[in-house]
Parts: structure tokens; C-alpha cells; sequence
């Protein structure tokens, strides 16, 4: 590879886990939501995370657990039951 090479692979999209530690812990995976950089103005479908952006709530992915890089930040406790409530509605799980 020369120089240069590794400017044309995009850094990898952070997520926010909202899966639960049940959900989490069995080994199927994680299940997360898309963090975009950039602030989003419509507070119905998006979560702030302290310096990242916001998590997109209609965008839920599923990984493999080893796919997962590192860390990338923590909903308030408070905020937990919201943003279940919010994903459930969205995918049609009540």
C-alpha cells in the first residue's frame, strides 16, 4: 500500500447500543442505532449524546458483538426507558 492508502477508507460510523444486558450478554449480539456527528433538529426520533451528536432511533442496526470497535458512549439513566419506548414504536414492538 503506499501513502495516502488509508485516506480512502471512511472512519467507522459510531452507534449507540440500545439493546438490553440480557439481550447483550447471550452472545446474539448487540443491537444499535446510528450516531450522527452533526446535530439533527427533530428531537422525535433522535437522542443527544454528550460530544458525539445524536443517536438516529429510526436507524437500528444489528452487529455481531465482535464487530463492535470500542465504546462509544452512555444514554443518562434517566433516559433509558425514552429511548426504548421510542426504538419499540419505531420497529412496531410494543
Amino acid at each position: 500500500m503506499g501513502q495516502g492508502d488509508d485516506d480512502d477508507i471512511p472512519p467507522p460510523v459510531p452507534h449507540l447500543v440500545v439493546s438490553g444486558d440480557l439481550y447483550n450478554e447471550s452472545g446474539l449480539g448487540v443491537i444499535l442505532c446510528e450516531v450522527n456527528r452533526h446535530q439533527l433538529t427533530d428531537p422525535e426520533i433522535s437522542e443527544p449524546i454528550s460530544n458525539l451528536g445524536v443517536a438516529l432511533l429510526d436507524r437500528v442496526v444489528w452487529f455481531p458483538q465482535t464487530w463492535l470497535r470500542e465504546h462509544v458512549g452512555d444514554l443518562h439513566p434517566d433516559r433509558h426507558d425514552h429511548v426504548k419506548r421510542v426504538v419499540r414504536n419505531l420497529v412496531g414492538n410494543d
